[in-house]
């Protein structure tokens, strides 16, 4: 028998697959485990006890989620979005208004808002879903909020009719309630709301304003594709209309050397090339009403028409973002920019009728695969189920716009239909079959092929069957963990800095059969770090809790460590915590943890003695699962030899009582020596603490460390030390 002692002095690898148990060629598995759920990988070497979750309040609806609103870096919002309301939270705390939770109306129905789509730009969050016209929530005072329909000027407009036989007239130019008739089946109730663009087949017979020619008041006149009236004067100016409203003059008067003159006519326009008109009620299938938007060219019929790109009939935009300031939709596998600048006009041509580099752009991607979300850089991310696309300026030289765009395709992994996140130039998305991250990394600087490495490729059983990871939330502060929802209502959580080439995942599974529903973030009301927030089901309703903040060497307070908990100050002799009512609970009252105590129909429970500070709250597991240890026998390694484990050094960090099993034996690790009286909390421990072992023999030597009491744990290092066979 040999005596081996192989330390592990990190676990910031996390989590393995099972694939890896026996791979001790890969570096991963000197600092990786079998099992970590309940705790928290660190990038600098420990694992720390995952902490709580804090109650904030019952849902109102059991299909409710929460969505993610940042004013500025000390003001973050909850939003709770359930069918047609939404509520609100910021500090903490829920937003009231008297005695009832303040709350607005919105048009989504519960399997909507479960889809719904949103982008963040300044205090307005742009909502998009492919059977709602878009919307936005915006912000009116620090505790009250509207959200309105998001009303988009001047299109977007699909291809223009092909079919000259096909036609629509109008009933008039201008004006509501106006007939467009059409010359075959056309319409449908679904384009109620939709917009309709008439092209002008021709000026006819208007002259061409020209410089210093004669005219007379009431003529008419057409100059860069607009038509004008003579609203007075004789003699035209030098300066050609342009205008698309009102009246404007075409000089400044006064006459030439030759005596003649005076130049400058008042001309008032009157229509442009372009009409647009709103539809509002179906007739049949070749008439609906209208309201005319912009002034209709002509009456007769007409074969050049385009339908809006958004209705109840044709769909409404599923993705939105802001790029190059401008707002990008997507619908289908079609991109529509608005004009550079102005986020709610969608024209494609200026005032002079021109389609120039600033103005609205439509851009098809060449797959049929639908667009599923957008993240915004110097280029346009684009995600669809089957490929990832880079969107950008064809030419350096321009920015991009109508004509100067181009399209590369960096990556082929697909994703699901859930917004990923941006972290130092990367975006992080889940994979189209929910097992994996995928980590997109792209040249700002037009370089269009890109690695795109699998997050999950040591852990890659996080996400399989069951348990695929459906929803993000990205936590940067203190600690750089990013959050996943899995399918089966647990977490994973990924520890992550790329600079560091750090990845490293764990498990983390909420206490007394709670389910996660969605998964948010913001910033706490000290805009100093990033706070988890978490919509669960528990029973037939949804509670509305707030993963308690990472400890610090300077917090001297004690953690929440359960979850839905609730922290009461006293002194107290009993508690009440009527959401719990009937469960079981764990109490840490002055750091003196009353373990597996049942609480009445009413939520209470009486103390056995005076406390000031008590949490109450359901326990969860906390477990590591070492390695099978291979350090070398005296034939080499050995793993998958017989093995005798008779001691186990843990090094911890202020940390509580850990339990340690090996092969069948269980101790406690007494780490707290000596032993002081039981009416005052334990101090936490620090250091080397050894614990003796009295295990079998056993080929694997399974170690578990788990945490027992609803108190803080960090682990630094284990040091078993055990004898080793020949086989």
């Amino acid at each position: 028998m040999a005596f081996v002692t192989p330390a592990q002095y990190s676990l910031n690898g996390g989590e393995l697959s099972p694939h890896l148990l026996a791979r001790r060629d890969q570096n991963i598995t000197s600092i990786g485990v079998k099992r970590m759920d309940g705790w928290l990988p660190l990038l600098s070497g420990p694992a720390e006890a995952c902490p709580g979750t804090i109650f904030v309040t019952k849902a109102k609806l059991r299909e409710a989620r929460l969505m993610r609103y940042q004013f500025n870096r000390t003001q973050g919002y909850q939003i709770e979005l359930g069918a047609n309301y939404a509520r609100f939270y910021t500090n903490d705390a829920q937003i009231m208004d008297g005695d009832e939770p303040y709350e607005i109306a919105t048009p989504w129905n519960a399997a909507q808002v479960a889809e719904l789509y949103t982008y963040q730009s300044l205090d307005v969050l742009y909502c998009a879903h492919p059977r709602v016209p878009l919307h936005r929530i915006y912000r009116t005072s620090a505790d009250t909020f509207a959200c309105e329909p998001y009303v988009l000027l001047n299109g977007p407009l699909e291809a223009r009719n092909a079919d000259k036989t096909l036609t629509v007239s109008a009933s008039a130019t201008s004006g509501t309630d106006i007939d467009i008739v059409a010359t075959a089946d056309l319409f449908a109730a679904g384009d109620v709301g939709g917009l309709l663009e008439i092209e002008s087949p021709a000026f006819g017979t208007t002259p061409a304003w020209e410089a210093g020619m004669t005219t007379a008041p009431g003529a008419y006149c057409q100059s860069n594709g607009n038509v004008y009236v003579n609203a007075g004067g004789a003699r035209t100016g030098t300066v050609a209309p342009i205008h698309i409203e009102g009246t404007e003059s075409d000089g400044m008067g006064g006459t030439d050397i030759n005596g003649k003159g005076p130049y400058g006519v008042q001309w008032t326009f009157v229509h442009g090339m372009f009409g647009l008109v709103r539809l509002t009620e179906y007739v049949s299938p070749t008439a609906m009403k209208a309201d005319v938007l912009r002034t209709l060219p002509t009456t007769n019929a007409c074969w050049r028409f385009s339908f809006g790109a958004f209705s109840t009939r044709r769909g409404h935009p599923g993705t939105v973002g802001v790029w190059q300031e401008r707002l990008v939709l997507g619908k289908d596998a079609t991109l529509y920019g608005s004009v550079a600048g102005a986020l709610d006009d969608m024209a494609t041509r200026n005032e002079l009728g021109d389609i120039s580099r600033d103005q609205a752009f439509r851009y098809p991607l060449p797959s049929a695969d639908a667009i599923l979300w957008l993240v915004d850089d110097q280029q346009l991310i684009v995600g669809t189920g089957e490929q990832e696309h880079v969107v950008m300026a064809a030419g350096a030289a321009a920015g991009a716009g109508p004509g100067n765009l181009d399209r590369g395709v960096p990556a082929d992994n697909g994703s699901i239909p859930h917004k990923p996140v941006k972290v130092d130039g990367r975006v992080v998305h889940i994979q189209a079959a929910s097992t994996k991250a995928m980590q997109l990394a792209y040249d700002t600087n037009r370089l269009l092929r890109a690695e795109s490495p699998n997050l999950s490729r040591f852990a890659d059983h996080i996400g399989e069957d069951d348990s695929g990871l459906c929803e993000i939330a990205w936590l940067k502060e203190p600690r750089r963990h990013m959050w996943f929802r899995r399918t089966d209502g647990t977490l994973a959580v990924m520890g992550y800095d790329p600079a560091e080439e750090y990845v490293a995942w764990a498990t983390r599974t909420l206490g007394g059969g709670l389910k996660v529903r969605s998964i948010s973030e913001n910033t706490d009301p000290a805009g100093r770090y990033q706070q988890l927030w978490i919509m669960a089901e528990a029973g037939g309703e949804s509670w509305v809790l707030r993963m308690a903040p990472l400890r610090s060497s300077k917090n001297r307070d004690e953690q929440v460590m359960t979850d839905a908990a609730v922290r009461l100050t006293g002194p107290l002799t009993s508690i009440e915590a009527p959401h719990l009512a009937g469960r079981r609970v764990d109490i840490c009252a002055d750091g003196r943890p009353i373990m597996d105590v049942q609480l009445d129909g009413n939520g209470r429970f009486a103390l056995p003695f005076e406390a000031r500070d008590v949490i109450v709250g359901l326990r969860f597991d906390a477990e590591i699962d070492i390695l099978p240890p291979a350090g070398g026998s005296e034939n080499g390694t050995s793993l998958g030899k017989v093995k005798r484990c008779h001691r186990i050094d843990l090094y911890v960090v202020c940390s509580d009582e850990l339990e340690v099993a090996c092969q069948g034996a269980s101790e406690l690790t007494n780490l707290l020596r000596p032993q002081v009286a039981l009416d005052t909390a334990l101090p936490l421990a620090n250091g080397q603490h050894l614990i003796e072992l009295g295990s079998d023999h056993d080929r694997e030597m399974a170690i578990t460390v788990r945490r027992i009491y609803p108190r803080p744990s960090t682990l630094a290092a284990i040091v078993p030390h055990f004898e080793a066979g020949q086989a």
